[in-house]
């Protein structure tokens, strides 16, 4: 779950090994009967130093931490906190947020293992993790929800059938040599129906009649209001414009003129352009999402009159905001948009200031620009629908196929844009239909058309692209200069593309139109309507801006590594992504690529685990192989592990000498068969004489063993021992059945105080 709440990698391995150790440490603590309050300690000891290693290992000493470490946990955790109040999911995987989810991790193990295995309530050991999920979900992006809820429910279910099953090894009573058939009735049937549920669950679930509907109960009402929906202001225009021409929207006193900005879309479903928005309290200081590396303060203090709608204007980007009336806003710090709160309708009659950061760029800034954006720009605005026309794609390609840099292609659309003619008589619309004869057939329209138009076309050549929606400067009072009235002529929308290092620039498609201040990128005279006549008129020449940095003196991007896009030249129009970092990072990245990696890790693993518990495990015999009968029965089972590679498996009722005779006829040659039969002999003697085997015995047992050893390796394919050695299935087995032995206190029986104890407990193969 955590996937969706993080971009990039770096943090899926230290959480990995944060939840492997903690619940190790739970186990350990857990089997030694140690309190609670001692498992706490360690837990909290287990949590500092693992984060420490893993995060924060430069400032150890002696592994240990110092008071750099703390220092250094200290400021990330405040960097984190600054991040979640104002960065949206996905985020940068952050030393903070890593350390944050660490902590959770252990915590979320402590509880689940003291409720599953200390009280034994499985319904109540889920919880914790299911609340990490939930708030993953609640806060994290739509992509890959599917899979991390199969994942989730998954995994619940096959931790509730297996917690099940142990509690019946405690609880009920199986038939001694009916319990292995009963715990494989049990987990077999929960598994099937629980991959049943989730499959059906997540594949069939939304096909449904009736899926796609409202629920019964609105989740929403229970976490308070629900949210709030307005029309779109880009619906809106066209009323204004014509039905509402002469009408005062607002007065602006203003230390310069500007584009009055009310919000900005960024979803295109095909048919329309808007926005789906979490807002916060909007506070004296407002956040910047993206500061412009260049840029003007543009001072403001509004009165609105009848803009009837919930939004409040201000030149884009606001900085900081006061209310003059102690109403209530809300901000959102990305879409740089205001709104009134929920205790008014709209924000009509309504008083404030408003300082914001005006943009001020050059065409040859922008040409310096290179084509990376972040991962969170580029897949809010680079988003079209799978229906979007091949047609418009094309004529996209072709209008920016001379652009050698993201601005030149911004241009080139700007431009071709400009060559149609305004007209408000257009209806209204953005869907594909309308958009195709609005481009090759009517080639006329007012700012709705252009502006979707051009932004629909930037994301189709890789230009990350949004529609911002407002008003132009409007009309000076010439009683107050420097006080705008701005009427409902005035209304407009306008495309603003992202540059990396830069931030959101506007770009002017309307004929007619022009944004003051901005004619040095555009090559557009500030223009807009006039209210007498509705035609375009020409501003006054804006002042001089303020120098431009050089390239060399823009502020580097903060946050997570950008992805390379380029635009222009691709075939049909398409977009090109080339990862900026390394192969292995990008596969980091993904979730198919992690579960790739994982198969692939698991494939390596498990071969040399075979291996290594095979060598552990002859070594284990032969250190343990100290008494006669001791050194008999691993004699017995060096010979039974050479066999095990040609399918030799002994019946279980089988006498040793039966065995031996079995062993025989499987070599097939008479020197190999009296040994097998000496082999036979001693063991039995090792087994059942009252004084049990001698020296002598062992060392006969020990020659026979190694010629049947030599003969059977003889006999033996390469390729058959080669899969003995890497496949651990028979070892699993052998497990099994030691496991199932001791449970039914199976032993052998002690023939008197003389009798090695030793010599009875010695498995056999």
């Amino acid at each position: 779950g955590l996937d969706r709440l993080f971009e990039g990698g770096g943090w899926l391995g230290p959480l990995t090994l944060h939840a492997a150790v903690a619940h190790g440490v739970m186990a350990l603590a857990r089997r030694r009967h140690l309190p609670l309050a001692l498992t706490g300690v360690l837990t909290l000891v287990g949590l500092g130093l693992l984060t420490t290693w893993t995060t924060f290992g430069h400032t150890t000493r002696a592994w240990l931490p110092t008071g750099q470490t703390w220092d250094a946990l200290g400021a990330e955790l405040d960097l984190a906190w600054l991040l979640y109040q104002d960065v949206s999911a996905p985020a940068a995987a952050v030393p903070g947020f890593v350390a944050t989810c660490a902590a959770a991790v252990w915590l979320i193990a402590f509880v689940a293992d003291w409720a599953a295995f200390r009280v034994w309530v499985p319904f109540e050991a889920t919880l914790p993790a299911a609340t990490l999920f939930l708030f993953t979900a609640l806060l994290g992006t739509p992509a890959g929800r599917g899979w991390a809820t199969a994942a989730f429910v998954g995994s619940v279910l096959a931790f509730l059938l297996l917690h099940r099953t142990a509690r019946r090894d405690g609880a009920s009573h199986w038939v001694a040599d009916r319990r292995q058939q009963g715990h494989r009735a049990l987990l077999g049937t929960g598994a099937v129906l629980g991959a049943v549920a989730v499959v059906a669950g997540v594949a069939l679930g939304p096909s449904l009649p009736g899926a796609d509907r409202p629920g019964i109960v609105d989740l929403d009402d229970l976490g308070g209001q629900p949210p709030r929906r307005t029309i779109s202001p880009l619906v809106d225009i066209r009323n204004r414009l014509v039905d509402q021409s002469d009408q005062v929207m607002f007065r602006v006193r203003a230390s310069e003129p500007a584009y009055w900005r009310l919000t900005s879309l960024d979803t295109f479903d095909g048919e329309r352009w808007w926005s789906s928005t979490s807002f916060s309290d909007a506070d004296e200081r407002l956040p910047v999402a993206v500061e412009p590396s260049a840029s003007a303060i543009v001072e403001q203090e509004y009165s609105l009159e009848r803009l009837a709608a919930i939004w409040l204007p201000a030149a884009f980007v606001p900085q900081t905001f006061e209310s003059l009336d102690d109403a209530d806003a809300l901000y959102h710090a990305d879409s740089a948009t205001l709104i009134v709160d929920r205790d008014r309708e709209t924000s009509d009659g309504l008083s404030y200031r408003i300082t914001s950061i005006s943009p001020r760029f050059s065409a040859e800034e922008l040409a310096g620009v290179t084509s990376e954006v972040p991962e969170a720009i580029a897949r809010d605005n680079l988003e079209l629908p799978d229906s979007f026309s091949p047609r418009v794609a094309q004529l996209a390609a072709e209008i920016t196929a001379g652009a050698d840099t993201p601005y030149a292609a911004a241009r080139a659309l700007q431009d071709h844009l400009r060559t149609f003619t305004y007209d408000q008589s257009i209806p209204p619309g953005h869907s594909d239909d309308a958009l195709e004869a609005f481009l090759f057939e009517l080639q006329r329209g007012y700012c709705e058309q252009f502006a979707g138009a051009f932004a629909a076309m930037a994301r189709s050549v890789g230009l990350p692209a949004r529609v911002a929606v407002g008003f132009t400067p409007g009309e000076e009072d010439p009683e107050e200069p420097g006080t705008y009235v701005v009427r409902g002529v005035h209304a407009h929308a306008w495309p603003e593309v992202y540059f990396a290092g830069v931030g959101w620039v506007s770009f002017e498609p309307t004929p007619g139109r022009g944004q003051p201040f901005n004619e040095r990128h555009t090559g557009v005279a500030p223009a807009q309507a006039s209210a007498q006549d509705q035609t375009s008129v020409t501003l006054p020449p804006t002042t001089a801006p303020p120098p431009i940095p050089s390239e060399a003196d823009l502020p580097t991007p903060d946050g997570p590594q950008p992805r390379e896009i380029e635009t222009g030249g691709a075939p049909d129009g398409a977009v090109t992504e080339q990862p900026s970092s390394s192969w292995w990072s990008s596969l980091l990245a993904r979730p198919l690529g992690i579960a790739a990696l994982a198969l692939a890790a698991l494939a390596v693993a498990v071969p040399l685990a075979s291996i290594a518990l095979r060598l552990w495990h002859r070594a284990r015999r032969r250190r343990g192989a100290a008494s006669p009968g001791a050194r008999v029965a691993a004699a017995w089972d060096e010979v039974l592990e050479a066999a095990q590679p040609l399918g030799f498996v002994p019946a279980p009722s089988a006498t040793p000498d039966e065995r031996a005779e079995a062993l025989a006829r499987l070599v097939a040659d008479d020197e190999v068969v009296t040994d097998a039969a000496v082999l036979g002999a001693t063991l039995s003697r090792s087994l059942y004489a009252p004084d049990g085997a001698r020296d002598d015995d062992a060392d006969q047992a020990e020659a026979a063993a190694a010629s049947l050893v030599e003969a059977l390796r003889a006999r033996t394919p390469r390729a058959a021992r080669l899969r003995w050695w890497l496949d651990p299935r028979d070892q699993v087995r052998a497990w099994g059945r030691e496991r199932s032995i001791r449970r039914r206190h199976v032993t052998g029986a002690v023939r008197g105080s003389s009798t090695p104890p030793e010599r009875d407990l010695q498995p056999l193969g």
